[in-house]
């Protein structure tokens, strides 16, 4: 981890206890899981600036060598937390490019369940947008 490689920063922080609130929300059956995520999910944050909407670039390849497995448990992870509302993919990345997916940081939601409504929605119809007001 050097201060060249912004995952190995932003883990640094995690493992010194800087993580996102109701980090402990994220739970799974299985601990290792569990860690997993919420370490993640921390280096997300951090990668964000530490603020809701906050967007970052992350690199399955450069994850998976900063938390030492594979890229397809980091790509596991990351859809993991997707599908539960804490970050959103924004640009998918390019092996043409070589850009890394862009992504979003939306934080842990408040409840476990329902992720939380997307802004930006134009209209009440479209998906997550239910009741949301247009941003």
């Amino acid at each position: 981890m050097t201060p060249r490689n912004p995952i190995g920063r932003a883990l640094a922080l995690v493992d010194r206890g800087q993580l996102p609130p109701s980090v402990d929300r994220l739970t799974a059956r299985r601990t290792d899981k569990r860690n997993a995520l919420r370490r993640l999910a921390g280096a997300c944050w951090h990668l964000a600036g530490r603020r809701k909407g906050g967007r970052f670039r992350l690199s399955i390849e450069a994850a998976g060598l900063a938390f030492g497995v594979g890229k397809s448990s980091v790509s596991r992870w990351l859809h993991d937390l997707e599908a539960r509302g804490v970050i959103r993919r924004t640009v998918w990345g390019s092996t043409q490019t070589r850009l890394a997916s862009e992504w979003e940081w939306v934080g842990v939601p408040a409840k476990r369940g329902k992720p939380p409504l997307r802004t930006g929605c134009v209209t009440d119809g479209d998906p997550g947008c239910e009741g949301a007001v247009p941003g």
